[in-house]
């Protein structure tokens, strides 16, 4: 117990810095208008109610994140007796902790609504991302509609996935990296602002850290650069410290403990620096996905339009992640005087590659494919006429060729988003259809919303005797240890499956 007081203090310090950032950047800017809540966040909710009565089941849902939220929230993370040769039970909890919580209030179908809210939190970063260049509320609607939804969002709208989770965070270190300069705050409040924002994204998922890398690039050359009164040199130092700790804090819990338990602060990963005994001393790659060399890793964004199958399980994609790319390419070389919109494209660009380097799967690219959607708007109305968010009259219209342009831009959009669509009515990323496809069945499902919070009442009395009182499992496949966790979620495990993991290398 006094081992994990200092990850315990470091958590809530984390928690309350985070929620004095939120709390701050909600008194910003005011609630986005009835017009947002009804073409963009009544949407996104309808679409989660179409899936949700029927229970998320999916491989990764149940073979780990199920485990991680509910041994987080309610009690220690690693119970005495575990056993685990390979990584899934070390990966940091804090996201799966997000969805734990909701599980516990609104039940296990109910629970996955947290994935929605999230996509409807980043659609109103989007919103007023999207305000000083887009006047119109309802072409701004329409713009912040098509943005959400591309097919990584639609798949995991309704599911227990967590790298919806994160967007919300990245999205407004985005646009605090990217607003302009004058009206801020101080330097040192603001990098430690954004330092809260960037080690939150690495804590909810450590493949954020390819996007945090350009969006600190970003604000850095932003808020130091030649427009700007350049502070004093200790001023610097100083608000480069407060940065620095704000991005280490919420990092620090998982890390430390890590560190004490395992010997490495990123255990299993790059475990040939670190050389955990815990685990053999190889670094982990999925080989299954992402581009197939470094030369490839250069246009992989473009180039996973014609590589579907090593993009992601469903071997499938309606291309935004390649249209946000190109638009981001296209915008740095022709709107070099636009700053906001430059700023925003590197951070797409260098994204990309970073992304592209370090896996190129589809599930840890999300947030280019939402910020690819919002370069689209922007240059659209960049190119409608629309520099400084008004919209033109009749003698002030563009040129017939940037018009063309910026409507050929919205009609691939729209394509996609339709295409999406189709996706999503298909399967979500666990599998499952939509209720339309089994009204039968959603309807009796749809009985236990609100009231599916323990795995054990609805066992029959012969089943529960089957179970001993102090059970240790044995998780010797996949998708077992969520229903175990459920069952008895203080109970130790010990985990055989490491012999299945043919694609670890």
């Amino acid at each position: 117990m006094p081992g994990s007081v200092l990850p315990i203090a470091l958590s809530a310090a984390a928690g309350l810095a985070a929620v004095a950032v939120v709390r701050r950047s909600a008194h910003e800017r005011p609630s986005p208008p009835p017009l947002f809540w009804l073409t963009v966040a009544l949407p996104v909710l309808v679409l989660w109610a179409l899936r949700a009565p029927l229970v998320d089941i999916g491989y990764d849902t149940l073979n780990y994140h199920v485990m991680h939220g509910e041994r987080g929230l309610w009690g220690p993370l690693f119970p005495p007796g575990d056993f685990y040769p390979y990584f899934f039970p070390f990966l940091n909890p804090a996201a799966d902790l997000v969805t734990a919580m909701f599980r516990a209030v609104l039940g296990y179908r109910g629970g996955t609504v947290g994935s929605a809210l999230a996509l409807v939190w980043s659609a109103e970063i989007l919103w007023r991302l999207l305000a000083p260049s887009v006047k119109d509320e309802r072409v701004r609607a329409l713009a912040v509609l098509l943005a959400v939804s591309a097919e990584g969002m639609l798949w995991e709208v309704s599911g227990y996935m967590v790298d919806l989770l994160s967007l919300p965070v990245l999205l407004e270190a985005t646009r605090l990296a990217t607003v302009d300069v004058l009206p801020l705050r101080p330097l040192h409040r603001r990098t430690t602002a954004l330092g809260v924002l960037l080690g939150l994204a690495v804590a909810l998922k450590l493949t954020n850290l390819v996007f945090v890398l350009p969006i600190g690039l970003v604000a850095l050359v932003r808020w130091l650069g030649p427009r700007t009164e350049r502070p004093r040199v200790l001023a610097i130092l100083g608000a480069a410290a407060a940065g620095a700790v704000a991005i280490a804090l919420p990092v620090a819990p998982h890390t430390l403990l890590l560190l004490a338990k395992t010997g490495s602060p990123v255990f299993p990963y790059f475990n040939e620096l670190f050389a955990s005994p815990f685990y053999p001393p190889i670094d982990i790659k999925d080989a299954r996905w992402g581009p197939a060399s470094a030369a490839e890793a250069l246009v992989w964004p473009l180039l996973s339009v014609f590589r579907p199958e090593r993009l992601s399980e469903f071997e499938t994609t309606t291309g935004r992640l390649a249209l946000g790319w190109v638009t981001a390419l296209a915008a740095l070389v022709a709107f070099r005087k636009d700053v906001r919109l430059r700023a925003i494209s590197a951070i797409v660009l260098v994204g990309g590659l970073l992304w592209s380097l370090g896996t190129g799967y589809h599930r840890y690219g999300l947030f280019l494919e939402l910020l690819g959607g919002l370069l689209v708007a922007l240059l659209a109305a960049k190119l409608m006429g629309w520099p400084s968010g008004a919209e033109p009259g009749p003698a002030s219209g563009p040129a017939l060729l940037p018009r063309v342009a910026a409507m050929a831009l919205l009609f691939v959009s729209v394509a996609q988003s339709a295409q999406s669509a189709m996706l999503f009515l298909r399967s979500d990323w666990g599998g499952r259809p939509i209720v339309l496809r089994s009204p039968g069945e959603a309807v009796r499902e749809a009985r236990y919303l609100l009231r599916d919070r323990d795995l054990r009442a609805f066992l029959s009395e012969e089943e529960k005797k089957a179970f001993p009182a102090n059970p240790v499992w044995i998780d010797a496949g996949p998708k077992s240890n969520g229903l175990m966790t459920l069952l008895d979620r203080g109970a130790p495990m010990i985990g055989l499956q490491v012999d299945g993991c043919s694609w670890i290398r």
